[in-house]
C-alpha cells in the first residue's frame, strides 16, 4: 500500500489514488487469507503432468501457469514473486493449500528446521515408490493467493549453457528422476493411489472420548519416522547412486532406521532377525525373500559397526559395499510400499492394532495360507491394478 501510494503521488505508472484505495479496502475487508506451500523438485516431468499426491497436488509447470499465480491487481504489482519464469519452465511443483501465515516479519518458518525438507517428506516419499531414483527438494516457497510469492528456502540449481562457446546462459537441472511421457497415465493412476494410502497411514490417530486428546497413532508415528529417514537418506544421494565421501555408513544407518520404524514393533532382543524375516515375509517369491533378508543382515551389521564407534572391518568383502545403497534404498521404498498396501482399510474392515500386524508377518513364515491370503493376494491385486515403474520381479 505503502510503495503504490508513494508511486502515484509521484506521477509514476499512471496510477489513480482511488483504485488503490479501493482495492485496499476490499483487501481489508474480504475474507481471510489464503495460503500455499509449493515445492520445488528436481524430477523430470512430461508436459501436462498434474497428480494427486494425498493433499498435494505434483504439476510440471509453463509460463502461462506461473502467469496464473503473479499477484494480482494495482497492489500486486508492488508485491514479491519469486518464481522466475525462464528458468523454471517445465519445472516440477508439489503444491497445496496451508494456513496464512504472515510474512517478512519473522524468520521464514523453514530455517527453524535444520533439515527443512523433513517437513514434507510425506509427498517426497510417494515420489520414491514410483521408482527408487533420489527425488531431491531445492526450494521452498509460500504463496499468498493473489498477493505474493515469496522464497523461504533453497534456490534453482542452474549451470551455464553455450553454443559457440562466447555467449552463455542459466538453465535449470533436474535430478536422476523421470517419467517418459508414455508413463503418464501409469505414473499419475499409481502416484494417487499410493499417496491417499500415505497421507491415510500419516493422518491415523489414536482413538479417544475428546478429540483434543486425540494423538498421532504408532502406525503414524513409525510412518513418520520412516519417511524422514527415506527423505534424509535420498537428500544425500546425488546422481541416481553416488554419495559424498564417508557418508556411506551415515546412510546405510538411514534406511536400517526406516526399516526398524516399519518393521521393529518396539522389541529389542533379536532385532536384526526379525527386521529381516520381517522384510522377507513382505517378499513373494523364495529368492526375493533370501535376498531381502541377506541385504537386510548385512546393512544391520554395517549400521552396528557404525553406531558403536568400532574399526570398518579389515577385509573388504566384510563392509558393507557403496555398490549395494542403490538396492538398499529400492528394498526400503519397496518395503514402505507393501507395509502401506497391506495395512491400508478398506470398506469391510479397519486397520489392523499395530503389534498385530508384525504377528501376521511372522506367522506368514510358518504358514502358507496366511502367507498367500493375507499378503501376496492384496499386494498381487495391488501391483496389477497400479504397476510402478521398477516393477519388482517378485510380482511379475
Amino acid at each position: 500500500m505503502a510503495k503504490a501510494a508513494h508511486a502515484a503521488s509521484c506521477g509514476e505508472g499512471g496510477l489513480d489514488p482511488d483504485e488503490i484505495a479501493k482495492e485496499f479496502a476490499a483487501l481489508v475487508t474480504g475474507p481471510a487469507l489464503t495460503g500455499e506451500d509449493w515445492l520445488l523438485v528436481d524430477a523430470d516431468l512430461p508436459e501436462g503432468c498434474s497428480a494427486q499426491v494425498g493433499e498435494w497436488t505434483l504439476e510440471r509447470v509453463n509460463p502461462q501457469r506461473l502467469a496464473e499465480l503473479r499477484p494480482e491487481g494495482v497492489l500486486g504489482r508492488f508485491r514479491p514473486f519469486a518464481l522466475d519464469f525462464d528458468l523454471l519452465d517445465g519445472a516440477a511443483f508439489l503444491h497445496r493449500e496451508t494456513a496464512w501465515r504472515p510474512t517478512g516479519t519473522v524468520l521464514p518458518w523453514p530455517v527453524l528446521h535444520a533439515r527443512p525438507q523433513v517437513r514434507f517428506a510425506v509427498p517426497q516419499g510417494v515420489l520414491g515408490l514410483w521408482a527408487c531414483e533420489p527425488v531431491h527438494l531445492d526450494a521452498i516457497y509460500y504463496r499468498e493467493n493473489g498477493r505474493q510469492t515469496v522464497r523461504e528456502f533453497g534456490s534453482v540449481p542452474v549451470e551455464e549453457q553455450s553454443n559457440d562457446g562466447e555467449n552463455f546462459w542459466e538453465r535449470r537441472m533436474d535430478g536422476p528422476y523421470r517419467v517418459e511421457p508414455a508413463e503418464l497415465v501409469a505414473f499419475t493412476k499409481f502416484i494417487a493411489a499410493s499417496g491417499e494410502l500415505m497421507a491415510t497411514a500419516a493422518a491415523e490417530l489414536t482413538a479417544a472420548r475428546k478429540p483434543a486428546d486425540r494423538k498421532p497413532s504408532p502406525r503414524a508415528q513409525r510412518l513418520a519416522r520412516a519417511t524422514e529417514h527415506l527423505v534424509q537418506a535420498t537428500h544425500a544421494t546425488y546422481g541416481g547412486d553416488y554419495v559424498l565421501h564417508g557418508m556411506l555408513d551415515e546412510l546405510v544407518t538411514h534406511y536400517v532406521i526406516a526399516l526398524e520404524a516399519l518393521l521393529a514393533g518396539g522389541e529389542s532382543e533379536g532385532l536384526t532377525r526379525r527386521v529381516g524375516q520381517r522384510a522377507a515375509a513382505l517378499h513373494l517369491t523364495d529368492d526375493a525373500r533370501t535376498d531381502a533378508e541377506d541385504l537386510v543382515r548385512r546393512a544391520y551389521a554395517a549400521r552396528s559397526i557404525y553406531a558403536h564407534g568400532a574399526p570398518p572391518p579389515a577385509k573388504e568383502k566384510d563392509r558393507f559395499p557403496e555398490s549395494d545403497l542403490p538396492r538398499l534404498r529400492q528394498l526400503t521404498y519397496r518395503v514402505l510400499l507393501r507395509w502401506l498396501v497391506l495395512w491400508a482399510p478398506d470398506e469391510k474392515d479397519q486397520p489392523q492394532p499395530h503389534q498385530q500386524q508384525h504377528q501376521l508377518l511372522d506367522r506368514s513364515l510358518i504358514s502358507r495360507q496366511v502367507a498367500s491370503k493375507k499378503i501376496e493376494e492384496p499386494l498381487r491385486r495391488f501391483y496389477a491394478a497400479t504397476p510402478p515403474a521398477d516393477l519388482p520381479a517378485d510380482v511379475c
